[in-house]
C-alpha cells in the first residue's frame, strides 16, 4: 500500500499528461488544418485580386491603344483617299508627309506598349555610364537638332560603372530624353548628367519646359497617365518599372530656374 501511495503522484501526472495529449493533440491538428485552409483561401483571394488587377490594366491598355491608333488611322485613310482622287503634286506631297508622320506615331505607340508589356527582369552586366550616355545621346542628336534643342552633357571625366541591363537602361533614358525634348522650347537645353555617390549613382535629365505640377509628381509614373496630347502614359511608367527592377528608383522635381528634372537612381 505504501509503495502504491508513493507512485500515485507519478500516476496522476502521467494520467494528466495522457489526458492533455488526447485533448491537445487533436486540437493542434485541427488548428494546423485550419491555418493551412486559411492560408490557401488567402492565397486564392490574392490570386483573384491579381487577376482582377491584370484584367483592369488590360482594359485600360486596350482603350489607350484603340484611342491612339484610331486617330492616326483616320488621318492616313483621309490623306490616302485624297491622293487616290487625284490631288495635285503639292497636295500629294503634303499628304504623303502626313501619312509618314502618322505611321511614325503608330510605330511609337506600338513600341511603348510592347516595351511596357515585356518582361522586366534585367540581365545585369557591367555598364560604364559615360560611354553609354555618349552613345545613346548620339542617337538622339538628330531629333534634338530638328527641335532646335541643345543636348548638354554634364558628367565629367570620372568613369562611373553600374551593373545594369544595357537595353533596359537605354529604353529608360530614351523615354526621359524624348519627353524632355518634347516639352523644351526652341533654343532650349536638355541637360543629361550623373551624380555618383559611394553606393549609388543618380542619372538625371533636366529640361526647360513648364515643369510638373506638384499633384502630378507621383501620378506621372502611373501607367496610362499623361497630360500631353497624344501621349500613351506608358513611357514614364516603363522608366519606373525598369528602375525598380534594378533595385533603384525614379522621381521628378522642379528646377529652381524653371523646368523639370527627372532623377533615376541605380545601385553601384
Amino acid at each position: 500500500g505504501m509503495r502504491l501511495a508513493a507512485y500515485r503522484p507519478h500516476i496522476r501526472s502521467a494520467g494528466l499528461a495522457l489526458l492533455l495529449a488526447l485533448v491537445v493533440g487533436p486540437l493542434t491538428v485541427v488548428a494546423a488544418g485550419f491555418a493551412a485552409w486559411t492560408g490557401r483561401r488567402a492565397e486564392r483571394e490574392r490570386e483573384r485580386a491579381a487577376r482582377r488587377e491584370r484584367l483592369a490594366s488590360l482594359g485600360e491598355l486596350a482603350a489607350t491603344v484603340a484611342h491612339e491608333v484610331r486617330n492616326p488611322l483616320g488621318a492616313i485613310k483621309g490623306y490616302a483617299q485624297l491622293v487616290e482622287e487625284g490631288a495635285g503634286a503639292e497636295a500629294a506631297r503634303r499628304a504623303a508627309q502626313t501619312i509618314h508622320e502618322e505611321c511614325a506615331r503608330l510605330e511609337r505607340t506600338v513600341s511603348e506598349v510592347l516595351g511596357y508589356a515585356r518582361d522586366a527582369q534585367p540581365r545585369l552586366e557591367p555598364v560604364e555610364l559615360r560611354a553609354f550616355l555618349d552613345a545613346e545621346l548620339g542617337r538622339l542628336a538628330a531629333e534634338a537638332a530638328a527641335r532646335e534643342v541643345r543636348l548638354v552633357r554634364d558628367y565629367g571625366d570620372e568613369a562611373v560603372a553600374v551593373r545594369a541591363d544595357r537595353d533596359q537602361l537605354a529604353r529608360a533614358l530614351d523615354n526621359l530624353v524624348r519627353n524632355a525634348l518634347a516639352v523644351s522650347p526652341p533654343a532650349g537645353r536638355v541637360v543629361v548628367g550623373l551624380r555618383p555617390e559611394r553606393r549609388q549613382v543618380e542619372l538625371f535629365v533636366a529640361d526647360e519646359g513648364p515643369g510638373v505640377a506638384p499633384e502630378d509628381r507621383e501620378r506621372v509614373f502611373e501607367p496610362f497617365f499623361s497630360r500631353r496630347p497624344g501621349g500613351t502614359g506608358l513611357g514614364l511608367a516603363l522608366v519606373r518599372r525598369i528602375a525598380e527592377a534594378h533595385g533603384g528608383s525614379v522621381r521628378v522635381a522642379d528646377r529652381p530656374a524653371g523646368g523639370a528634372e527627372f532623377m533615376l537612381r541605380l545601385p553601384r
